[in-house]
């Protein structure tokens, strides 16, 4: 079963006061009848509680200038890589770019499965030529670890140098 959800919306939608440039977003997923629904909430919103099953925080551009351009292709590439070598180390770095390629509809995520203790996704990762069938391990991360991870990726290909002692 694939979920659609929408594009993040321009204005928060308990208050209904727009987003301002730079302002944090809060983005819940809950549940509304028998259908997931998602909600784009102001922080001072979001802290009134609603039971959600999942947020997560973004920030709204300030200028469409400031907007990362992410090469699909490139990513696309670097994931094939870093399975291909299956260091344990960048393990967090593959699990964190699959989501980021899957959310951009370049991995279809087929399902999941347990192998030796260690939950792992099995992918479909599209290709100009051909489509390739890649399993990927999911880590147990932290709060902390996902922002490092997440810098890390900035970094990679927003052509900044990634931060030192992390995994180029």
């Amino acid at each position: 079963m694939e979920y659609r959800l929408p594009k993040r919306a321009g204005a928060c939608m308990a208050c209904e006061a727009a987003f301002a440039e730079g302002a944090v977003i809060v983005s819940a997923i809950s549940q509304e009848g028998e259908a997931f629904q998602r909600r784009d909430l102001c922080e001072a919103c979001f802290g009134q509680g609603g039971g959600f099953y999942s947020s997560w925080r973004s920030r709204q551009p300030r200028n469409e200038e400031e907007r990362i351009r992410l090469d699909l292709d490139l990513a696309g590439e670097f994931l094939r890589r870093l399975v291909r070598e299956a260091d344990p180390a960048r393990a967090p770095l593959l699990y964190l770019l699959t989501l980021l390629l899957a959310r951009k509809r370049r991995v279809k995520i087929e399902g999941t499965y347990r192998e030796g203790g260690t939950e792992r996704l099995r992918v479909l990762v599209r290709g100009e030529e051909e489509d390739e069938s890649l399993e990927v391990a999911v880590p147990e991360l932290g709060e902390a670890e996902t922002a490092a991870v997440q810098t890390e990726l900035s970094a990679l290909f927003d052509g900044a140098a990634p931060a030192s002692g992390s995994p180029a």
